[in-house]
C-alpha cells in the first residue's frame, strides 16, 4: 500500500526511556512547555513542565515548544474539516524508511495523535542511535500531562520501503484497540488496549499528524519520508479521509525540512505526504490536500487472451489520472473469479504509471472465461478494471502406483513407484508430481518430475503406529493436472510364544511318516500266519503228475507217520 518518491529511508519513531535505559545511551536532557489541549472542547488545563527522558514525545498544536537543551524541529499536519468529528477511530499508514544510523543522543517519532476523552493517543515509530525503526504506542494524560501508557512492539519485524498500517478503533464500551496490518499491538491486550473513558473523539483540533527530530547540537534531517495515509478517522460509514490538511513547522529553524502533498505534486495520492530535507519548505498553514477521494483510470491487460488452465501469463496494470497523467506509486491488488493466483498479489506503479504481476491460471474442466480485476485500493483513490481471459481445460494425467496397496510394519520403508499416463495410455515425461501423506508418515523426497518412461518414485516411512494413513501424489507441472490416493496399510508382526512354532513344518511332515509307517504295521498284523509244520509238510510232498482232481474231504490229518515201529509192537 505503500507509495515512495524518490530516496527513502527506514524508520519510526518514539522517544522510549526504557529502550534508551536498556541500551545504556544517554538521553537528550530535553525540556519543553506543553500546553495540553482541552478536553472535548472544554477549558485547557494550567501549563504543566514535562522533562523528555528519552520517553516518547507528546506532539503539540501551538508553537509554544521552547527546549532548554539542544534543538528540535516538528512538523505538525491538521485539519479542519467538521465531519472529522466525532469519531471512533484514527487510522495512520507509513512506510518504513531505510535505515540511517542517528547522531548520538537524537531520537525520531512519527506519528498520528488525538485527544480521546481526558487522554492524548500517540501512536506510529521511533528509532534512536541504539535502536532500529520499531512501532510505539503511547497514551498521556490531559490532567497532568504525564505518560500514562506506553508500548513497544519489538519483536515486529519492519522492511524498508514498506508501508504499515496503524488503526485505533473503538472495540468495546470505551475500551480501544490498536493493530497494525491487523494485528493486535505487539500480540496482547495489555499492551494493544487502553480504556479512554469515551465511546468517541470529539475535539477537531486534536486531530493531527506529526514527525518530530531531537538533538543536542547537530540537526538530524530524513532526506525523505513518505506517508501514504497521514491520518483518516472512522465515522459512521466508514474510514474517512479529511477533506482539508494544512501543515505548520516548529522548533529550531536549521532544523525544518520540507513538506509536500497532493497540492505540491499531483501524483501524490490524497491523504498522502513527502517530508524530509530533499522536499522543498513551506510557510505555516499551507494546504496540502484538499477534497475527498479522486477518480483515476486504471487499465489492464494480458500478455495473452487464451490461455490453458495452470499456465503462468503476465498482467499488466496502468494507473493515470482522470486527465492521463501517469501516477506512479500506486498499489494496485488483482484478483480474478476462479481464484487463480497472482504473484504477487498487488504491484506498485512505476514512474509511467505502469506495474506487472504474475497470474498463474487456475484449473478448469471446460473452457470459459475468467474476468481479472484490478483494483486502486489506495487510501483516497478510486479506480477498476477488469480484463477477460478465456481459459481452456490443461492436460489430465493419471498416475498408477506399484505396488497398489502396499504393507509395512510400524516404522517400517517401502518404495512406492508412480507411472503417468495421458488419457490415451500414452506415456507422460517431465511431469512435476508433489507428494503428502496423513499422519506421521515420512516422505522422501516430497517431489519428483517423471523420467522419460513416466516414471517417478517416493520412499515412505511409516509412523510408530499401526494407523493406516494415505499417500496423495498430485500433478502440479504446467498445463497438467491430476491425482491420485494410495492407502498404506500399517500392521505389526505377529510374535511368536512357542519356540517349536518355526519347526512346525518339519515336525508336521515326521507326523505324516510316523502315521504312514503306522498304518503299514498294522496292515501286517492283519494277514493269518501259515503254521510252520505245515509249510514243511506241504514242502515235502510230490508235484500231481497230471491235472488235479479234487478230492474229497477225508479225516483230519493225524499228523506225520511214523515209519519206526513202536516198540514192543508188530507189524
Amino acid at each position: 500500500m505503500g507509495r515512495r518518491r524518490g530516496v527513502t529511508l527506514v524508520g519510526p519513531v518514539v522517544l522510549s526511556v526504557a529502550l534508551l535505559v536498556v541500551s545504556g545511551v544517554a538521553a537528550p536532557a530535553l525540556r519543553e512547555i506543553a500546553h495540553a489541549p482541552p478536553v472535548s472542547g472544554g477549558p485547557a488545563p494550567a501549563v504543566t513542565a514535562s522533562t523528555l527522558h528519552g520517553g516518547p514525545v507528546r506532539p503539540t498544536f501551538d508553537s509554544g515548544l521552547r527546549p532548554a537543551v539542544g534543538g528540535e524541529g516538528r512538523v505538525l499536519t491538521t485539519t479542519s474539516d467538521p465531519a472529522a468529528v466525532p469519531n471512533a477511530g484514527l487510522r495512520l499508514n507509513v512506510t518504513d524508511f531505510a535505515s540511517t544510523p542517528l547522531p548520538p543522543n537524537s531520537a525520531y517519532q512519527l506519528g498520528v495523535e488525538e485527544v480521546i476523552g481526558a487522554y492524548e493517543a500517540v501512536f506510529g515509530l521511533f528509532e534512536n542511535p541504539s535502536t532500529a525503526a520499531v512501532p510505539f504506542f503511547s497514551v498521556f494524560t490531559n490532567l497532568t500531562d504525564q505518560n500514562v501508557h506506553l508500548a513497544y512492539w519489538p519483536g515486529l519485524t519492519l522492511i524498508p520501503g514498506e508501508s504499515y498500517d496503524f488503526q485505533l478503533v473503538r472495540t468495546n464500551g470505551t475500551n480501544w484497540t490498536l493493530t497494525v496490518d491487523g494485528a493486535l499491538f505487539a500480540g496482547n491486550r495489555s499492551a494493544g488496549v487502553f480504556d479512554f473513558g469515551a465511546a468517541s473523539a470529539t475535539w477537531l483540533a486534536s486531530i493531527g499528524f506529526s514527525q518530530v527530530a531531537l538533538f543536542p547540537a547537530t540537526p538530524f534531517l530524513p532526506a525523505v519520508v513518505t506517508v501514504p495515509l497521514a491520518m483518516a478517522v472512522l465515522a459512521a460509514g466508514g474510514w474517512y479521509l479529511p477533506n482539508v490538511a494544512t501543515t505548520t513547522f516548529t522548533g529550531a529553524p536549521s532544523a525544518q525540512w520540507g513538506v509536500e502533498g497532493r497540492l505540491q505534486h499531483p501524483t501524490l495520492a490524497p491523504g498522502e505526504l513527502e517530508t524530509g530535507s530533499q522536499i522543498a519548505n513551506v510557510t505555516n498553514g499551507t494546504a496540502l490536500w484538499t477534497g475527498g477521494p479522486v477518480p483515476v483510470r486504471v487499465g489492464a491487460s494480458c500478455a495473452s487472451a487464451q490461455v490453458v488452465g495452470t499456465v503462468p501469463v503476465g498482467v499488466t496494470v496502468i494507473v493515470t489520472s482522470v486527465g492521463g497523467a501517469p501516477l506512479p506509486g500506486v498499489t494496485v491488488y488483482l484478483h480474478d473469479a476462479q481464484h487463480g493466483q497472482f504473484t504477487p498479489a498487488s504491484t506498485m506503479t512505476n514512474g509511467t504509471g505502469g506495474g506487472t504481476t504474475l497470474f498463474l491460471t487456475p484449473n478448469v474442466s471446460a473452457t470459459l472465461s475468467d474476468p481479472v480485476t484490478a483494483q486502486v485500493t489506495l487510501f483516497g483513490y478510486v479506480g477498476r478494471a477488469v480484463v477477460a481471459i478465456e481459459l481452456t481445460p490443461p492436460a489430465q494425467v493419471f498416475l498408477a502406483a506399484a505396488p497398489s496397496s502396499p504393507v509395512l510394519a510400524p516404522g517400517g520403508q517401502v518404495e512406492l513407484a508412480f507411472r503417468a499416463q495421458d488419457g490415451s495410455g500414452a506415456t507422460v515425461a517431465g511431469a512435476f508430481v508433489a507428494f503428502s501423506a496423513s499422519g506421521n508418515a515420512a516422505l522422501a523426497p516430497p517431489a519428483g518430475v517423471t523420467d522419460g518412461s513416466g516414471r517417478v518414485t517416493v520412499n515412505i516411512t511409516a509412523g510408530p503406529s499401526t494407523t493406516p494413513f494415505t499417500l496423495t501424489a498430485t500433478v502440479t507441472g504446467v498445463g497438467k493436472w491430476g491425482s491420485t490416493q494410495v492407502v498404506v496399510t500399517v500392521r505389526a508382526a505377529h510374535a511368536h510364544p512357542n519356540p517349536l512354532a518355526p519347526l512346525a513344518p518339519y515336525l508336521f511332515l515326521i507326523g505324516v511318516a510316523l502315521v504312514v509307517a503306522f498304518a503299514v504295521y498294522l496292515r501286517s498284523r492283519r494277514r493269518r500266519p501259515v503254521p510252520a509244520m505245515a509249510l514243511k509238510e506241504y514242502a515235502r510232498r510230490p508235484e500231481p503228475a497230471g491235472p488235479l482232481t479234487p478230492v474229497a474231504p477225508g479225516p483230519a490229518d493225524p499228523g506225520s507217520v511214523s515209519r519206526t515201529p513202536p516198540s514192543g509192537g508188530s507189524p
